[in-house]
């Protein structure tokens, strides 16, 4: 098929397709609009300091650093493993989560060159939130020592319960720009998968495809409105004829 081809399938099913990304994008706006929950964040933050003694004085040199930049990047990979969060879990049973639900709570991220990695705990209550990222950071700060052998982060700030942070929304928009996407997609592989069922022949060069020979006349189409307005002439009679009614529009 050439892009001829697929732009007159578009146009014989436009009614399709708009009528399918318009009714997709306003159920997601409905859905968005009505059940939408907004969730909240909560973050701690903990720094990985460890520091070399000098004269019983600490002391940190590029070494010690290097050393706490690469301990950032195995800290986050390790307090997404079941050691820690099965801790969690079972020294906090007031919080009622699982090891699972609360890895898909959790984010741990970091910026470039910082020692600082910051946790996140999303929920729909921020004081559930707090509590569980705040259980969180104690419990990875008291396992390191046990599963690394070496003590080097300390817990530089807590969540507050009670200073509740904006919720976090799905924008409107974001969502109906998805439908919209997901819809014509949608629309569009419905129009094509239609049109290859349809065996009926819609215009000349359909007959002409399936013949291999040329069309040399057609019959237009006529509605029942232009029917009406077709009116008999009054008849006429030659001689030798019969009578004939002529009819003109």
């Amino acid at each position: 098929m050439t892009l001829i081809d697929y732009l007159k399938i578009i146009r014989r099913r436009a009614a399709l397709i708009v009528s399918i990304i318009l009714v997709m994008c306003v159920g997601a706006g409905v859905l968005q609009s009505q059940f939408a929950q907004p969730t909240y964040l909560a973050s701690s933050k903990l720094i990985v300091n460890k520091t070399n003694m000098i004269e019983g004085q600490p002391f940190i040199d590029q070494n010690s650093l290097a050393i706490n930049l690469m301990f950032i990047n195995t800290y986050k990979e390790l307090i997404k493993t079941p050691p820690v969060l099965e801790q969690v879990v079972k020294l906090y049973p007031e919080l009622n989560l699982t090891a699972n639900a609360l890895a898909t709570k959790m984010k741990v991220t970091t910026v470039q060159g910082s020692q600082i990695m910051t946790i996140t705990i999303q929920d729909k209550s921020y004081e559930k939130a707090s509590r569980i990222v705040n259980a969180l950071a104690m419990v990875f700060k008291n396992e390191i020592p046990k599963i690394m052998r070496i003590e080097n982060v300390e817990i530089l700030s807590e969540a507050n319960p009670r200073n509740q942070t904006v919720p976090q929304e799905t924008s409107l928009v974001y969502v109906l720009l998805i439908s919209l996407i997901v819809s014509a997609i949608l629309a569009f592989l419905v129009a094509f998968l239609l049109e290859s069922f349809d065996r009926r022949m819609k215009d000349n060069e359909d007959i002409e495809k399936l013949l291999g020979i040329p069309v040399l006349a057609n019959v237009a189409e006529i509605s029942k409105k232009q029917l009406k307005t077709i009116k008999p002439v009054t008849t006429f009679k030659r001689v030798g004829e019969e009578k004939h009614v002529h009819a003109h529009s």
